[in-house]
């Protein structure tokens, strides 16, 4: 069964004989009456309506149709529909994106077999199969992230190019960066450094072993074979539970330093600072467990736990050149955007004059992350804001000033009364 959008249709239609081809189905108002079309002049005939259902991805769509005789499909979908469900039609990239509740339905306009739309019904016990192009399901990080815009236009705006690389905010499994040169860790010419596994008691050795099924599972580290050996622990987190972290000590005393630069902190706030209107921030989710490292270093990286020796296959925390090696390859992946993206390790800032700048801008970065196969942590992204909070400053047009909670942290310290306290105090300010 074909199925066509109609924007200039305000209602939606189905022929006769595509309704007759579902068993059973219950006709509402069956009045027979005449309709005429966006022309004004041409009319058809209404033999009456009936409440159609859509299934796709398990997810359920309704409309009223009017049923006619005949028409150039069997069902063509009108702004009745289209609003409701609020489409967004994509003519340039060729997708129709429907929404419904907390979800959007990407689909692409290409001709395929596979089903998408699994049913058409009219009621629960009468279906047919449509063949659509199939469509991905995905949650709408955009809504959250846009919600704060109050003008329509550019709320709209914003979310179909979120929703274009809505595959950037899906977090339900890490990714690896493509296309991206691997870390490499260069050492000098020195036995390979072993540790023994640290103590650990019952309960914290059940922890560990649950952590390392769980990154084994999603490919971020592997068994090792290796003659290096670096000792893992646990360290608690905020929640109360634990975070895996490895002593690199012995490793990085033998590699070779990485002489490239981390950005100048006060000379990024200056660039920020120079009046521009929008901001959007973005976060890496975990940002080097997103670099691949080069396999024939992979070895280097093996750490011991009381259950075995296991190796990264991704930029793991504690590694000497970590910092420099993931902002080498964040300035080259955004080196066509530098006019107005700013890369601070794993924080990335998009600042614009104007509106029009801003989307152009937006979705140029967008655009090289996606094809780099990185994700981003929606939590901690914004968008399309006047004013943001970037390394401990408030940046907005207006200029850059010390974000409250730097500043209350100052007021909270005590006034010094000796030497000691007031190098205390100087230091609590740098």
């Amino acid at each position: 069964m074909q199925l066509m959008l109609d924007t200039g249709a305000n209602r939606t239609f189905i022929s006769q004989k595509a309704l007759n081809s579902i068993r059973s189905s219950k006709i509402i108002n069956q009045i027979q009456r005449e309709v005429f079309l966006a022309d004004g002049y041409t009319s058809i005939t209404v033999y009456g309506e009936v409440d159609l259902s859509f299934i796709m991805n398990n997810i359920r769509t309704s409309v009223r149709a009017l049923i006619v005789k005949n028409l150039c499909v069997n069902c063509i979908l009108g702004m009745d529909y289209i609003i409701k469900y609020k489409l967004i039609i994509n003519i340039g990239n060729r997708t129709i994106t429907i929404g419904v509740k907390n979800y959007r339905l990407v689909i692409p306009m290409a001709n395929s077999d596979k089903i998408i739309f699994n049913t058409i019904s009219t009621s629960p016990l009468m279906s047919i199969g449509i063949s659509v192009t199939k469509a991905k399901l995905s949650d709408t990080h955009s809504d959250k992230l846009v919600e704060h815009i109050h003008d329509y236009e550019q709320q709209h705006q914003m979310k179909q190019a979120l929703i274009l690389y809505n595959k950037l905010f899906d977090t339900s499994k890490p990714v690896i960066a493509s296309n991206v040169k691997p870390h490499e860790i260069k050492t000098i010419d020195h036995p390979p450094p072993t540790s023994k596994a640290y103590y650990s008691t019952p309960h914290k050795q059940e922890a560990m072993h649950q952590i390392i099924q769980e990154l084994l599972q999603s490919g971020l580290i592997r068994k090792s074979y290796s003659n290096y050996a670096a000792p893992a622990m646990l360290v608690p987190k905020k929640d109360n539970t634990w975070r895996m972290v490895v002593d690199y000590k012995k490793l990085n005393s033998i590699t070779i330093k990485d002489n490239h630069p981390l950005p100048n902190m006060e000379q990024t706030i200056q660039i920020l600072g120079g009046g521009y209107q929008f901001f959007s921030k973005f976060d890496m989710k975990s940002g080097f467990w997103q670099v691949p490292i080069k396999e024939e270093d992979k070895h280097k990286t093996a750490f011991i736990t009381p259950d075995g020796l296991y190796e990264w296959n991704v930029l793991a925390q504690g590694l000497k050149n970590s910092p420099p090696s993931f902002q080498r390859l964040m300035l080259d992946l955004l080196s066509p955007c530098r006019q107005f993206a700013l890369v601070y390790i794993d924080d990335i800032v998009i600042f614009s004059c104007t509106f029009e700048e801003h989307v152009k801008h937006l979705i140029q970065v967008l655009s090289i992350l996606s094809s780099h196969n990185l994700q981003l942590n929606s939590s901690k992204c914004f968008i399309l804001h006047r004013q943001i909070d970037y390394l401990s400053h408030t940046i907005s047009q207006f200029g850059v000033k010390p974000n409250k909670e730097k500043i209350q942290a100052i007021m909270n310290l005590r006034e010094p009364t000796t030497l000691a306290a007031a190098n205390k105090f100087l230091g609590g300010m740098s």
